[in-house]
């Protein structure tokens, strides 16, 4: 019997987590981010017989995690992932449990974490089917890289061209400001320079040029991270390693509460 799921997250205590990390926003843009958020887990919960039955797998002394590249091994004419899968059974199934498989979607470099897809894995490693069954013998563990995407995402080409949502979702704090205090683990420019409809504009790129930041400031950003976590759920990721954490302060208590509400 499929448990209300709404109920489950609390849609009043998930309005007040709005209004308190977004308290610069208007109730109304507010009520259409909460509408929306309800719809996504509305869907989710129809779609997939959303049972609350404590599914959470905590992390504890137990447990051993292996780490591994989508495409550590690899065999010609194979997608690395189903190579992976045949290693672990032969060579690794008694040494652990847990599998995290580094960034595994689209990318343009960084191993991985220069994402230029939110839909589609690299074509070399593989297909969601591939994960999925992976996830019929190990919990999985996945990367949610949530500060930035590549230069190459759909998102960094609609702010090119003045579209949305790419132009809410990219982020290009005005130069001007003193940003001489911001500490950051790169030697790169902290600005990259994009050519768009309206003329060259300077982005924030924390890891470089080819990582251009998300706007996190924008609460729509939420809404294309839960179908994206949603996504993992659904093809059998169980744990989430969140990417650049210590970059977002409050802005992900609210993602991370949603998250631990549908494992």
């Amino acid at each position: 019997m499929k448990n209300n799921l709404n109920k489950n997250l609390d849609r009043f205590n998930l309005k007040e987590l709005l209004e308190i990390i977004y308290h610069d926003h208007d109730s109304e843009e507010l009520n259409v981010v909460l509408s929306q958020l309800s719809k996504i887990l509305f869907q989710y919960q129809n779609e997939s017989g959303f049972i609350n039955e404590n599914r959470i797998i905590s992390w504890n002394q137990n447990h051993s995690v292996l780490i591994t590249y989508a495409d550590s091994v690899q065999r010609e004419g194979e997608p690395t992932l189903v190579t992976l899968n045949i290693i672990l059974e032969k060579y690794f199934q008694e040494l652990s449990k847990v599998v995290h498989i580094l960034p595994f979607l689209k990318s343009t470099s960084d191993g991985g974490f220069a994402v230029s897809s939110h839909k589609l894995l690299d074509e070399k490693f593989g297909n969601w089917n591939d994960l999925k069954r992976l996830s019929k013998k190990y919990i999985l563990m996945a990367d949610l890289v949530l500060n930035h995407v590549s230069s190459s995402h759909p998102w960094v080409q609609q702010f090119k061209k003045g579209q949305e949502p790419g132009l809410s979702n990219i982020f290009a704090p005005s130069e001007d400001l003193d940003w001489s205090n911001v500490i950051r683990p790169r030697s790169s420019s902290l600005f990259s320079q994009i050519n768009t409809s309206e003329g060259p504009k300077k982005v924030w790129t924390t890891f470089g040029p080819d990582q251009v930041d998300l706007n996190w400031q924008n609460p729509r950003m939420l809404l294309e991270f839960l179908n994206l976590v949603i996504l993992y759920i659904n093809h059998g990721i169980k744990w989430f390693r969140l990417d650049a954490v210590d970059l977002f302060g409050n802005n992900l208590e609210l993602l991370v509460y949603i998250s631990q509400k549908l494992i």
